[in-house]
This record gives C-alpha cells, structure tokens and sequence, in this order.
C-alpha cells in the first residue's frame, strides 16, 4: 500500500508530542480542524479526489489524500501561544530566522516535515521522487496559508476566481476534458454522453442548463489549490461554524490565550494587540466582529461552491450555522446592554427620593421580555473556562518530557505535551486508509 501503518503511528505519536499545551492552539484544536478540513474536501470533489503528483502513477489520489490530511494535523505543531505580531514586535529569534514572514507557519512546517524525515516515521515506502516533492509542496502550501495576515487577499483572489462565468470545478468535467493540467486548457469541456444528472436537474431548464455547462473551463490544478487552501483557512476558524456550545468554548480559549500575550505585551513594554488587552474587553462585542469581517465573509465565498457549476455538497448549511452564532452573539450583547442599562437605573432610584421614582415596568419585568438572550448570556459565564492544565487527554506514560520543537528551534518548551485525545486513533485511520 501507500503508507507503511506502524510509521504512521509513530509519525503521529510524536506530532501529537510536539504540540504544547496552550489552551487554544494545542493538539486538540488540531484534530478539530483537521477533522473539519476532511468535511468540507468532501463537499467538493474536485479538492478531495484529484490526483497528486503525475496522475499516472500508482495512489496518486491517495497521496493528495493524505497530504491534506497531515497538512491539517500539522498546521500549528509547535505553537507556543504567541503570534506572529509579538514575535515580529519582540525580536524573537524565530523572527529573524525566517524574516518576519508567515513566522509560526513557517516553524509548523520545519516541524513537520523534519518529522518526516525521522527514520523510524517515514511514512512512504514505496512513493517515487517526484510524488514525495508533490505531497511536500502541497503540506508546505496548506500550512502556509493558514497565516491571517494572508487571509483577506487571498479572500478577494478566491473571490475574484469564483466570479469568472467560464470557472468550473465539476468533477464530470474535468474528467471529459482529460483531468487537470498545469496550465489552463483552451479547450471547452463538455458532459459526457453518459454522465447521470443530479435528481434535482432533470426539471424543464434541464437541457438548457447542459448546454451552458458546454461553456465552461474545468478548474487547472493551481486554482484546485486555492480552493483547497480556502477551505483550510475556513477549518482552521471552524469554530465560527459550529454548535453553539462548541464555538462559545473555543471562543473563550482563545481569549484566554490572547489575554495571556497581552499580559505579556504590557510587561514588556509592547504594543497590546487590539484583542489582547483585558481592560474594557467585551466578549460578545469581540465575537460580533471577528464573525461579521473574518468569517462570515468567508464562509460567504465559500458557500458558493454549491452554484451548478461547481457541485458542492451543501456548503451553505455551513454559512447559515455561523449566521446563527452571529445573531446569538447579538442577542446576548443585547441582554447585556438591557441588563447594565437597568443596573444603572436601580443605583440611579436607590439614591432618589421616593416620589422622584418611576412607576412603570419593572426591570425583571422587562428582562422577561428575552428569555432567549437571557439563555444566551448564561451560557456565556467564565465560570467553567477552560485552563491549560485541562487539555489533557493522553495518559502520563505516554507523555513526551521534551517537545520536538525545543530541538528544531532551540525555543524553550513547556515539559508537558498536549495530545489528538479520543480523535488520535481516527487520525491514524485517516491516514492509514
């Protein structure tokens, strides 16, 4: 087969090991997005079953596969809790050993892929030269694209890509057309004689629809790419997306990194990042933004991989999850607002005489009038937030006293390792195939 199973464990083992224990960017978090980033390849076909490297050769699809995959586990090996801002800022030395560009990105994939390079976790035993510079180019891209300072740029490219009328990434087509090139053809695609439409196009605008399809370019490999890096830059925020309950955690873990760097900041002497400063933060406030300019834009675009022309599978049920929280997070600001709002008033009649006092609608009277705010705003207590210490899930024996981070870049540390907890085992089958 393609991967040699024991190396794989053992490749995933010491992954696991090399990620530290931060209460947002640890292995937890990378299981989560590499198990959204599956999800939404799956949607789009062209993304999850190309071919990877020269086609002709054998797995091809299966190494694009696996390439995604530990892209995916990968993507933030290594991280220490700090960003690339305060790196750049403090004149760490990973900042000047790759030059202020895409900093911790740059250290995920030395991580990466010098595990690789290890003897007893050399997953491939039988890929070709040219197939393992394929997968390494494709994990090295993956990664890199999960900088946020590349993600509003490459948003208006992907944009741009999806507004062209001739952009297809129709699995049907690319395959009448002889797959995907390098370079775009100049060749219009056509269905096949033989391909089955959808249920939901065999109404009256059936043939009329064919005939447009007639007019379109299948996708090159390049803008396959983008699509791909896309969609890891939507997991990689997936949060955003998902159950309320799920996104309210995560949010609160990474506050309380940012929080932790801010601090950090202001000792120093460094400017605090907008998000990093406990004074005056408002959490709801702070969700209501990243939602409305981060990620629901992107969520948008993506979202329009469902047009015909693409076939997705249901990318706008994703969107429509992240409005949801929106509208929650507004809600629950809202409440807030009210709640303040009526604490002030009630200070205010307490120190007023008594014939100076309102007799109208009490405030509990009024707050009755949101019970779904009111739910909301319970939710969001910082009673039960997450520490550190609490993103454990790997038993101590299999605890590494030393991450492979320390070695790779000589950055001290922390003596205790995070894990892929319950989803470890489904990794390994992932890739393990």
């Amino acid at each position: 087969g393609l991967l040699d199973k024991g190396a794989v464990l053992r490749f995933l083992l010491t992954l696991k090991g090399a990620y530290q224990e931060n209460p947002y960017h640890n292995a937890l978090h990378a299981a989560d997005v590499a198990s959204a980033f599956t999800c939404l390849l799956r949607k789009c076909r062209r993304a999850w079953e190309d071919p990877l490297g020269p086609s002709n050769r054998p797995f091809a699809k299966e190494l694009n596969q696996v390439a995604l995959g530990i892209a995916a586990l990968a993507h933030d090996v290594g991280h220490f809790g700090l960003n690339n801002t305060y790196l750049r800022n403090s004149l760490h030395p990973l900042a000047i050993t790759y030059n202020d560009l895409s900093i911790m990105e740059n250290l995920h994939c030395t991580v990466t892929l010098s595990i690789l390079q290890r003897p007893e976790c050399q997953i491939f035993p039988v890929v070709s030269r040219s197939q393992y510079l394929a997968f390494r180019k494709l994990v090295i891209d993956m990664i890199l694209a999960t900088d946020i300072k590349t993600h509003f740029g490459a948003l208006s490219d992907f944009r741009l890509r999806l507004s062209d009328p001739t952009f297809s990434l129709m699995w049907e087509l690319a395959r009448s057309s002889g797959g995907t090139s390098k370079q775009p053809t100049a060749e219009k695609g056509r269905i096949p004689s033989n391909s089955s439409p959808r249920q939901e196009e065999m109404g009256p605008r059936h043939w009329q629809r064919l005939r447009s399809w007639q007019k379109l370019v299948p996708a090159n490999e390049d803008e396959v790419n983008q699509v791909r890096m896309t969609l890891i830059r939507a997991a990689d925020i997936g949060h955003s997306a998902k159950a309320w309950n799920l996104h309210m955690d995560w949010s609160k873990r990474i506050t309380e990194e940012f929080h932790a760097q801010g601090d950090l900041e202001f000792k120093m002497g460094l400017p605090v990042g907008p998000f990093n400063s406990r004074e005056g933060f408002v959490m709801s406030s702070s969700q209501i933004g990243f939602l409305t300019f981060v990620a629901i834009p992107l969520w948008v675009e993506v979202a329009r991989l469902d047009q015909p022309q693409h076939r997705g599978a249901n990318f706008k049920a994703v969107h429509d999850i992240a409005q949801n929280n929106l509208k929650s997070w507004q809600r629950l600001e809202e409440s807030q607002k009210q709640k303040d709002f009526f604490v002030m008033n009630a200070t205010s009649e307490a120190t007023a005489p008594d014939h100076d006092k309102d007799e109208g609608v009490s405030s509990k009277e009024t707050m009755n009038t949101l019970p779904e705010a009111d739910e909301v705003a319970r939710s969001a207590t910082w009673s039960n937030t997450p520490t550190a210490g609490q993103v454990r899930h790997l038993s101590p024996s299999l605890r590494h006293s030393n991450s492979f981070v320390g070695v790779v870049s000589g950055y001290p540390s922390r003596p205790e390792a995070s894990t892929f907890g319950s989803r470890s085992s489904s990794s390994c089958q992932m890739l393990a195939g």
